[in-house]
C-alpha cells in the first residue's frame, strides 16, 4: 500500500509535467554514461539503482552519503552548471574550511554551516528529483541575505545562509541527474519514512494541492533523505 501510493504519487506529478520526456531528449542521460561510474564518487547517480525499489538494493546507500564530499564532487563534475561565480568561489572556500576549525567562534561557524549545507542539499535534491526547476527551489529555499542571524557572531550568520544556498543548488543539480527509473526507485525509498500522518497529509491528488502544501511536503522528503541517506 505504501509503495503504491509513493509510486503513484510520483508518477502523477512526475508525468503530468512531460519531464520524462524532457530528460530522455535532454542529453543528461548521455552524458552520464559517458563518466567514469566512480562508485567511490558522493554522486548520487552513480549509486541509486533503479526501480523497483527493494531494501536489498537500498541498504548499500543507508547512511552512506557524505555530503561535504557530494557538494565537493559536485563542484568538480558539474560546477559549470552553478548558478552564480560568487556561489562556486563561496563553495571552493568552504571546501578548504571543511578541516577541523579549532576552537571559539571559527569553530562554531562551522559547525552551522555543516548543518545547513546539509539542509539545504536536502531541499535541493528532493525538488530536483522531482523534475522541479532551479526557479522554483531558489523560490521556495534560496536564503534571503539577512535570514539567519546571529547577535554574537554576524559572520556566521551569512556563511549559514551561504552554505545552505551551495548545499540547495548542489543538492538540486545532483536530483536532476538521476535516470528516470533511479527516480522511481528514490521517491520509493523516501515513501518508507512516511508515517500515518504522512500519508493522510499527502494523499489525493497532488494538482489540487495549494502552495504551502508542495512546502510542506518538499521538507518532509528532504527529512526522509536526511534520515535514510546521510552519514550522521
Amino acid at each position: 500500500m505504501l509503495q503504491g501510493y509513493v509510486e503513484g504519487f510520483h508518477r502523477g506529478a512526475w508525468y503530468r509535467r512531460g519531464g520524462r520526456w524532457q530528460w530522455l531528449d535532454s542529453g543528461e542521460t548521455h552524458e552520464l554514461e559517458n563518466q567514469s561510474r566512480n562508485r567511490d564518487s558522493m554522486i548520487l547517480a552513480f549509486k541509486i539503482p533503479e526501480a523497483p525499489y527493494s531494501y536489498n538494493d537500498f541498504k548499500y546507500l543507508l547512511k552512506a552519503f557524505d555530503v561535504a564530499k557530494g557538494v565537493k564532487d559536485t563542484l568538480a563534475l558539474f560546477g559549470a552548471e552553478v548558478s552564480t561565480p560568487e556561489l562556486l568561489a563561496f563553495g571552493a572556500a568552504f571546501l578548504v574550511e571543511m578541516a577541523p576549525a579549532g576552537s571559539g567562534y571559527a569553530q562554531n561557524r562551522m559547525d552551522t554551516a555543516k548543518k545547513n549545507v546539509t539542509m539545504g542539499f536536502a531541499d535541493g535534491f528532493v525538488i530536483g528529483a522531482h523534475w522541479r526547476p532551479w526557479t522554483f527551489a531558489k523560490q521556495m529555499f534560496w536564503k534571503n541575505r539577512g535570514s539567519v542571524t546571529n547577535t554574537w557572531d554576524e559572520e556566521a550568520g551569512r556563511t549559514a545562509e551561504k552554505a545552505f544556498d551551495l548545499g540547495l543548488e548542489c543538492g538540486f543539480i545532483q536530483g536532476r541527474k538521476l535516470t528516470p527509473k533511479q527516480r522511481t526507485f528514490f521517491w520509493q525509498s523516501i515513501g518508507t519514512t512516511l508515517m500515518p500522518g504522512g500519508l493522510a497529509q499527502f494523499g489525493g491528488d497532488s494538482s489540487r494541492w495549494p502552495d504551502s502544501r508542495w512546502t510542506d511536503w518538499y521538507i518532509a522528503a528532504a527529512v526522509g533523505f536526511i534520515r535514510l541517506y546521510v552519514k550522521d
